[in-house]
């Protein structure tokens, strides 16, 4: 297995990455790289990690919470169960359950709905909703 070893010598710190397998029933080590100090690898790694170009932020946690939490009641399942739908598009209880998640974490216009979900992580949990069928109209 491999891994990364710290030994002390004369009271510096050197790093040395290893692999160790079993040869004959014990523990050996096979190979063995030095790797230097803390600060020679830090060194080394500001040349090797690009900064990023950009970043996107999307809400996580407390929409999947949220999220976890109508699942396990099987609200949308409910609403349908109840409430006819054409065979295309989002569901009833899928409008409701979008509206009810975006208004109870930021109050929001059905217009602002669409933007607010597509910074979600519902987008990956519901990919047969696009942000298009999420319109005022068809709420």
């Amino acid at each position: 297995m491999a891994s990364i070893t710290a030994k002390k010598i004369k009271g510096h710190t050197y790093y040395y990455a290893r692999v160790c397998k079993r040869v004959g029933g014990k523990p050996k080590i096979v190979w063995q790289k030095y790797l230097g100090t803390a600060d020679d690898i830090m060194a080394r790694s500001k040349d090797v990690v690009p900064e990023p170009k950009e970043i996107f932020l999307s809400e996580f946690g407390a929409v999947a919470a949220l999220h976890s939490m109508v699942e396990r009641l099987g609200v949308v399942e409910i609403i349908n169960r109840h409430v006819g739908k054409r065979n295309q598009g989002v569901s009833v209880g899928e409008y409701l359950m979008i509206a009810a998640v975006s208004r109870s974490l930021l109050p929001l216009s059905k217009r602002a709905t669409a933007h607010w979900f597509s910074g979600t992580i519902l987008p990956r949990l519901y990919p047969h909703i696009e942000e298009g069928h999420l319109t005022s109209q068809r709420f």
